[in-house]
């Protein structure tokens, strides 16, 4: 809307339901020295409505709204007004909102509570926009580069040619267009292309020094796209533009002194497809998890074939919790290396499905942990979840191990409560079959590591423990009783007389037989 000067005054909506967000906000829009109309409201439904009767330029809004999703409120409105720009100001800060916020295109996504400065700024490059896209409605030539770039950010973004509106006129001319043929994409583990100054400058000259000629457009803080066009394609063989996006991605990580990751389309057959060459490339360098200082990643016959994750696999986070769950370690790192090695070898595997695995491993060995709270256990899943290779992953996951290690072996007190377990169990059931491993679940822990401590404990192992109790039985029995020997073998829990006579005769030095007559004389 226009002022009676023919100042040119921008309308903003606030959607805050929080009483003292929404005054914070409209106090700090009042101080700017813009002309400003701003209004406010507290739910979805009154902010579509006020959208269907006011022409709204700049959205400041909470995901977090009374009555809808804020994303679904943003999509609404945008439908009314397609120029819309929009500031996210929420407490929700999960990454995948953050990360949705991109795609749709916010101005910012920043994080209550918030600094007045990250909100004036953010408001500053809004106005910026808004700026930038009156200038485009009022230019018809399809040569402007304003148009050219707005109409590339939605191709790059899903939309298709036949869609793309401004002001309500069909004006993209798809010729112009369809001579794309491929893209590199650049990208940067943090933040850099809004850090450096005049960046988009230095680089568009380094690519015309070089003779390579393409259409640079930046997406976001870290990540830019260069478009490659079909003569660019047809004059250099593909050994070419491989080595070209070689140079670039050496050229930025030496000049700048950070990894930089390069990643390089098939070619595709009209500009409608260029969404799905930004997927493609986005999705090649989810191998720089496994290969962090690979070269460029381009798609190859080999890497075509898609990766599954093995059937078994279930059985061996199985087995993983299993081993916790009997405190059997040597066991737990033999699981984990099979899985690692399973998972480590999958170069196409989502890294996010590889951290969802582990951090589920992860909760598992917290649980076993004492004294650790859920404070400890979120703050390392989300340095697991941040990690940005394969081996920070492995990392994490072996120090939790080790952790997991000493702390059982340095519980003394727990380790004789279940010796004492095991030992009056012995001392009832010495009549039954008796097996380690029976004793061991019965005390949650690993058959290896109950002989270990039994024996630690005690000064005998759990077999001859077993041996020594029978024994101490028969011979109370052969002492008192006239009970016959081949009954008093199945009393103490040998089936097999022969063998109870044998055994009997090794404990004793004497046959039971003799230790009888011997008593009776």
């Amino acid at each position: 809307m226009t002022l009676e000067n023919g100042e040119y005054m921008y309308r903003v909506l606030v959607v805050e339901p929080d009483k003292f967000y929404k005054e914070s906000i409209l106090k700090l829009l009042s101080e700017l020295d813009y002309d400003l109309a701003v209004e406010s409201v507290s739910s979805g439904d009154a902010a579509i409505e006020f959208a269907a009767n006011n022409c709204i330029d700049i959205l400041i809004s909470e995901i977090l709204v009374e009555d809808m999703d804020g994303f679904t409120l943003i999509d609404e409105i945008k439908e009314i007004n397609k120029n819309l720009k929009f500031i996210i100001v929420s407490g929700n800060n999960e990454f995948s909102n953050v990360k949705k916020a991109i795609k749709l295109g916010a101005i910012d996504y920043i994080h209550k509570p918030f600094e007045k400065n990250e909100l004036v700024d953010a408001v500053d490059i809004a106005i910026s926009k808004c700026d930038e896209s009156k200038t485009i409605i009022e230019q018809s030539d399809i040569n402007n580069e304003f148009i050219k770039e707005h109409i590339l950010f939605n191709l790059l973004y899903g939309k298709k040619i036949d869609e793309i509106k401004i002001e309500d006129e069909y004006i993209a001319d798809r010729n112009e267009f369809d001579k794309y043929k491929r893209i590199v994409l650049i990208e940067f583990n943090s933040e850099f292309f809004n850090e450096i100054e005049d960046f988009e400058k230095l680089f568009k000259e380094f690519l015309e020094n070089n003779n390579i000629y393409c259409h640079y457009i930046n997406l976001n803080s870290t990540q830019s796209v260069l478009l490659l066009d079909k003569s660019y394609c047809d004059k250099n063989s593909e050994e070419k533009i491989i080595a070209m996006c070689e140079m670039i991605k050496n050229k930025l990580s030496i000049k700048y002194a950070r990894k930089c990751f390069v990643a390089l389309s098939s070619e595709i057959e009209s500009c409608d497809e260029l969404s799905l060459a930004v997927d493609e490339t986005e999705e090649l360098l989810e191998r720089k998890f496994y290969e962090n200082d690979s070269k460029v990643f381009f798609k190859e016959k080999e890497n075509e074939a898609p990766i599954f994750v093995q059937s078994d696999d279930d059985s061996i986070i199985k087995q993983i919790k299993q081993d916790i769950k009997l405190k059997d370690t040597d066991s737990l790192k033999k699981s984990f290396k099979i899985l690692w090695e399973r998972y480590g070898s999958k170069k196409n595997l989502s890294q996010l499905y590889i951290k969802f695995v582990f951090s589920n491993i992860l909760k598992e060995f917290y649980e076993a942990l004492p004294n650790v709270g859920e404070v400890d256990l979120n703050n390392e899943v989300d340095r697991l979840y941040r990690s940005t290779d394969l081996m920070e992953v492995k990392e994490i996951m072996d120090k939790n191990i080790i952790r997991l290690e000493e702390n059982f072996a340095v519980n003394p007190r727990a380790v004789h409560r279940e010796v004492e377990c095991v030992k009056q169990y012995i001392y009832i059931n010495y009549m039954k079959e008796i097996g380690v491993e029976q004793l061991a679940e019965m005390v949650y822990m690993a058959p290896s590591y109950l002989s270990c401590v039994f024996k630690k404990e005690t000064g005998q192992n759990l077999s001859k423990f077993i041996k020594s109790v029978r024994m101490e039985k028969a011979k109370e029995m052969l002492e008192n009783t006239h009970m016959k020997i081949v009954n008093i073998s199945t009393e103490v829990g040998y089936p097999n007389v022969s063998y109870f006579c044998q055994s009997f005769r090794e404990y004793f030095g004497i046959s039971p037989q003799k230790f009888r007559a011997n008593g009776e004389k």
